[in-house]
């Protein structure tokens, strides 16, 4: 689908003499920006909250903001003329105004309509502009009720300024944009295994995934779904966006782990699947994104045959990850940034997973970051992102990875910069400002646990009685420690930890009730006492 960006000469102000068309594809994060004649005019669009999920809503607000970039400041009267459609049925079509440019509009779902013609099902609510007769906020802000964002998949939203500056200013050649957003829907399946029955839920930003499967013997995950790989369509598709929540008892799915993603046969990056520990207290989410180039390079890889296929299959596989070391990074804006690095399965590089999170624990979408890697005071590396126009790399989900070369074992400072983050609130500005920089010390060594010798069987017990809540924290720990104490398992004292925390997930209970009746081996159940190490629950 070809957007076209007309050709602007608005009365009055000034004239434009060309600028290249555009275009914002599902998952669209950040503002248009269209150079006017010299002038950096942005078109902000958004709808809040910034994840739509079907079933966790009764309404989602639709806000367009026009604006200088350079001075920030909205333009005034604005007069929009939006539609909303999804696939190739129109659902509603109006007529909107605003005095500060900044238009926000609640949008209400409605079920049962049963006309041909959606859009005729569609009412409107609110006080109407006397002169342009738009919409507009002077009783409240305006609704459109109708059957939109009832089924999941993608809406598209044309969206023509046909006036600026004045309510009778009109431009000679509106201003066409169209913007795509993603409804999510989440779906649940039953997976059992020879030890095990558990649900995997997924979210999916697209059309519903089809022929999921659980692959026992490498706990690789695999799905599918329609998809249109016409290089047309692919060239406007921004990058395709999956969830998978795992049961943090699944062993192969921690946060120690990597992941190998692949696409229709096609191995990508190690960047195309990161795993969120943070999100749920039971549950790992797993973000398979899959960027513009990789969709391009896929299609090219596979021949001019690809580009009619109609279905997309992913398939997610872990790796066995050894090194890890982590730390909190706090930022002097009140953001928290979690780093972990691990060894990269694919090269001999590090695996650097930044996660940013709000003062509340929540993670921050749309951040845009840079850092530095300094050894003995001496810059190695920097990175503040490719974009010409934007300082900052871009994470939509408010966790990125990047692979860097240590060299070698030995202290490193990283200097992290947080530019900016988008915040999940109608209320708030849609790019708040939150920016900061911390130095911390990165001991690339790595935990490896050695068991020294074979694990006394009273701990075993210990472990099935502590899972059944037969003995208590204090108890489990104290067996634990004694196993450190002795040597057992070997620890160095550049691994031990000031925590003082004493909080215990329960996917670590999980694990020691499956090690006592014989589900997981030793090397299993140490992987979560690593976890406990790293995080100082035991000292």
């Amino acid at each position: 689908m070809k957007i076209i960006l007309a050709t602007l000469c608005l009365v009055g102000i000034f004239a434009i003499s060309q600028f290249e068309d555009v275009y914002a594809g599902p998952g669209h994060a950040e503002p248009i920006i269209i150079n006017l004649n010299g002038q950096q005019v942005g078109i902000d669009t958004k709808l809040f909250p910034l994840d739509v999920t079907l079933g966790d809503f009764e309404d989602v607000t639709l806000s367009v903001k026009v604006y200088d970039v350079l001075t920030e400041k909205s333009f005034k009267d604005v007069t929009y003329f939006i539609e909303i459609w999804r696939d190739e049925s129109l659902l509603a079509r109006g007529l909107f105004f605003d005095y500060d440019g900044e238009l926000k509009v609640k949008i209400q779902p409605v079920v049962g309509c049963e006309n041909v013609k959606k859009f005729k099902c569609t009412k409107f609510f609110g006080a109407q502009e006397p002169i342009s007769g738009g919409y507009y906020d002077l009783a409240g802000t305006p609704v459109i009720k109708g059957p939109i964002l009832i089924e999941g998949g993608i809406y598209t939203f044309k969206i023509e300024i046909i006036g600026a500056t004045g309510v009778t200013t009109q431009l000679a050649n509106p201003i066409k944009i169209q913007e795509q957003f993603s409804a999510s829907q989440e779906q649940i399946f039953d997976i059992t295994t020879t030890h095990d029955e558990f649900s995997i839920t997924t979210k999916t930003y697209y059309e519903l995934i089809d022929n999921f499967t659980f692959e026992e013997d490498k706990n690789s995950i695999s799905f599918d779904m329609p998809f249109d790989w016409n290089p047309n369509v692919i060239n406007h598709t921004k990058f395709v966006h999956q969830e998978i929540r795992v049961p943090k008892f699944i062993n192969a799915y921690t946060e120690n782990t990597s992941f190998q993603g692949n696409i229709d046969g096609i191995d990508l990056s190690e960047k195309a699947v990161i795993l969120d520990p943070y999100s749920y207290d039971n549950y790992n989410v797993l973000h398979f994104i899959v960027g513009n180039s990789d969709l391009t390079l896929i299609n090219d890889k596979l021949g001019l045959e690809h580009n009619n296929k109609e279905n997309i299959e992913f398939t997610i596989t872990p790796k066995e990850t050894s090194g890890i070391s982590s730390v909190i990074v706090e930022l002097d804006s009140g953001a928290k940034v979690s780093v972990l690095v691990t060894e990269n399965f694919i090269d001999t590089t590090n695996s650097v997973k930044f996660t940013f999170f709000d003062q509340s624990g929540k993670l921050l979408k749309n951040v845009r970051y840079g850092y530095e890697i300094l050894r003995d005071d001496n810059v190695i590396f920097t990175n503040i992102g490719s974009d010409l126009n934007k300082i900052g790399i871009l994470s939509v989900d408010g966790i990125d990875i990047q692979n860097i070369d240590f060299k070698d074992s030995d202290n490193y400072q990283i200097k992290l910069v947080l530019f900016e983050h988008n915040v999940d609130s109608i209320n708030q500005a849609n790019y708040g400002a939150s920016s900061g920089q911390s130095i911390i010390i990165i001991k690339n060594n790595v935990l490896n646990l050695k068991v020294s010798e074979k694990i006394p069987s009273w701990i075993k017990n210990n472990a099935g009685w502590w899972a059944n809540n037969a003995i208590d924290d204090e108890s489990f720990i104290s067996g634990i420690s004694f196993l450190i104490k002795e040597e057992i398992i070997q620890i160095s004292e550049t691994q031990k930890t000031n925590n003082n925390s004493v909080e215990i997930p329960s996917w670590i209970k999980n694990n020691a009730g499956w090690w006592a009746d014989g589900t997981i081996n030793d090397d299993s159940f140490i992987s979560g006492i690593e976890f406990l190490i790293r995080e100082g629950i035991i000292q």
